[in-house]
């Protein structure tokens, strides 16, 4: 009893923490629907700015104090100077933008305070006994302050002239703006508001938790979560699934393993946030609408410019094995990871779904290889026949996300469930290594002999494979299904009022995405014979997402082989020369963002129209894909 009582306290204080981190970013997505991932920084700093203050001046509440009026003021105007450009863009720049600016924060974090931890004491150092555990006192004043600042928050939403403005700008920017609402202060103050909270709160928690560089990681997944369940841009809903979240977590740790109460609490706002989008009659709306726009000047499937540029570039590939003894090793990675981006391009490109879940298939796929080797099982088609059997699973969960939400809501429940599946590893340890990870055994039996080390045979096996999936995606892309996939992204109600399964042509685009990913997920598994977490998790299926629009997303098959090579090379270049490596990545997602926001192939593109003489393919304002459409047979 003295543990649950001890839990439910330990919950409430960071419940509260969390609420303050989750509410601000509530607030910028309710604003401006954009997904920030810099706030977990802001958290970071904000314990670092109370550090540095109480180190200098002896006064703790001066320190939270500067938190609150440095993080705000600064990291807010530097959000609205990176935000304020990609307004009324694709959603997809922001993300990346604060997803660099992330980076870029963490890495000079490291270089200005190193890797050590820093203890800061608390302002009262007393207990009060509480179920015979004498409780410290400045944990349970920190659920005082985190509250009194939710419930003023609330108050100046509700009843302030700027809270009023900030609601109204949420619900219809237009519409206040065409009342006389000054959109762009309310912007400014929603930005200082969101980054003073997270600021605050990482001031605040910082003696229970103490203060290092990476402590904003764990907080922004849990806020983006807390976000999520609580609704969209709903502060009042983000601060309680904060609190409830918080004591699930805690509590729920007292009877079952930690792992186990986070992939449960996953799944439940999983199935809230799809509960919620079905109410809201997702249709035939476009999924990946304001992700990516459409070009109305040129064709975004295969051109024959694009397509004698990929056989080239496949071309090159057959030579690469003479350039040197670790060449053919290094180009079947960039191959295989080639794949992952062209199933993140067949979406995001083609048809206008930003899935940043794609992880999930490409590890699943995977981890089957090497769970069935460690079973005994070494037959390579019985291998490739499980792997893609288990993509295509997980694939059709996401097909059904496609028909329940949109936008914004379709990108998160991808994002929930790739958290969710990284979890898995560590739930069922027994079968898939856990943390250490799982060897892929049988030798060489798994690969069909072909040594992956050793040779150039493994390397051409995996051209090969890659050049039949990019020639069946070509033709995909270039048939009925992809004029009407194309068609359904650009402008879903249109396309179903010409006649078109909506529906149907998402579920099976999808499926095509899943089945490239789990092509290269298998591939993986033969190639590094050893599987881990990681490939599960976040930071692959933004890998992927990240390849897939540095090449140029529109540009389903080139842009995803140059995006993937070129970004795994820059990577890969940097980790053996510098140590900044985290830093230089973060710039380049910025250069991406503001320079070349189409991607490498459509700065090309778009340098290309300039020449005197061209002209783009038309300039109508009704889409190729559209326009052909209007003459197919109906289905």
């Amino acid at each position: 009893m003295n543990e649950v009582a001890l839990q439910l306290l330990n919950g409430l204080v960071v419940g509260f923490s969390l609420a303050l981190v989750a509410s601000g970013l509530a607030l910028v997505f309710g604003v401006l629907d954009i997904v920030n991932f810099a706030q977990g920084e802001y958290f970071m700093l904000g314990g670092y700015v109370l550090a540095i203050t109480t180190g200098a001046t002896g006064n703790f509440w001066l320190g939270v104090l500067a938190a609150a009026l440095v993080i705000g003021v600064v990291g807010g105007l530097v959000l609205l100077g990176m935000v304020w450009p990609l307004l009324d863009k694709s959603q997809a720049l922001p993300l990346l933008a604060t997803l660099g600016l992330s980076l870029i924060i963490r890495q000079e974090a490291q270089n200005i305070f190193g890797g050590t931890t820093r203890l800061v004491p608390p302002p009262i150092t007393a207990r009060v006994p509480f179920q015979g555990i004498d409780y410290p006192v400045y944990n349970l004043l920190v659920v005082v302050i985190s509250a009194a600042i939710l419930a003023g928050g609330y108050l100046f939403l509700k009843y302030t002239r700027y809270g009023i403005w900030l609601r109204a700008v949420a619900e219809s920017r237009e519409m206040a703006a065409a009342l006389g609402v000054p959109v762009p202060r309310v912007y400014i103050l929603a930005f200082i508001l969101s980054s003073a909270l997270a600021g605050i709160a990482g001031a605040l928690l910082a003696p229970v938790q103490s203060v290092y560089v990476t402590v904003g990681g764990d907080v922004i997944i849990n806020a983006f979560i807390v976000v999520v369940a609580g609704g969209m841009g709903n502060f009042r809903g983000a601060a309680l699934v904060a609190l409830l979240l918080a004591e699930v977590e805690s509590v729920g740790g007292v009877w079952f393993r930690p792992v186990i109460v986070q992939v449960f609490a996953l799944v439940l706002v999983i199935l809230i946030l799809v509960a919620r989008s079905r109410s809201k009659t997702a249709g035939v709306r476009a999924v990946g609408e304001g992700v990516a726009r459409a070009r109305t000047t040129a064709s975004s499937g295969i051109h024959r410019g694009y397509a004698w540029l990929t056989l080239g570039f496949l071309a090159v590939g057959v030579v690469l094995p003479a350039l040197g003894e670790t060449t053919p090793q290094r180009f079947a990675t960039y191959l295989i990871f080639g794949l992952l981006a062209l199933s993140v391009a067949l979406l995001t490109g083609f048809a206008r779904l930003f899935n940043i879940g794609i992880g999930a298939v490409f590890g699943v796929s995977a981890y089957v290889v090497a769970i069935l080797t460690n079973q005994g099982i070494f037959n390579p088609i019985a291998l490739l026949l499980a792997a893609v059997a288990a993509g295509l699973i997980v694939s059709v969960l996401f097909g059904v996300y496609t028909n329940v939400a949109s936008g914004i809501e379709y990108m998160m429940l991808t994002f929930l469930t790739t958290l969710a599946m990284s979890r898995v590893p560590d739930a069922a340890a027994r079968l898939t290594g856990g943390d250490n990870g799982l060897q892929v055994k049988g030798g060489l039996q798994p690969s069909f002999g072909l040594n992956p080390l050793i040779g150039v045979e493994f390397y051409y096996f995996v051209l090969g494979v890659v050049v039949v999936c990019l020639a069946v995606c070509a033709y995909i892309a270039s048939s009925q299904l992809g004029k009407v996939a194309q068609a359904i992204g650009r402008n879903a109600a249109r396309a179903s009022a010409m006649g078109y399964h909506v529906s149907a042509h998402r579920m099976a685009l999808t499926l095509l995405s899943g089945f490239v990913a789990a092509i290269a997920g298998w591939l993986y598994a033969l190639n590094n014979a050893f599987v881990s977490q990681d490939l599960l998790g976040l930071g692959n299926s933004l890998n992927g997402v990240l390849y897939a629009l540095v090449g140029g997303a529109e540009h389903v098959i080139l842009g995803s082989l140059i995006g993937a090579a070129g970004f795994r090379f820059l990577t890969e270049s940097l980790g053996r020369v510098t140590a900044q490596s985290s830093l230089y990545i973060g710039l380049a997602l910025l250069v991406v963002v503001y320079v070349m926001p189409n991607g490498v192939l459509g700065l090309v593109e778009s340098v290309a129209r300039r020449v005197p003489g061209r002209r783009g393919a038309s300039s109508s304002p009704i889409p190729d894909s559209l326009k052909e459409l209007s003459n197919a047979p109906r289905p």
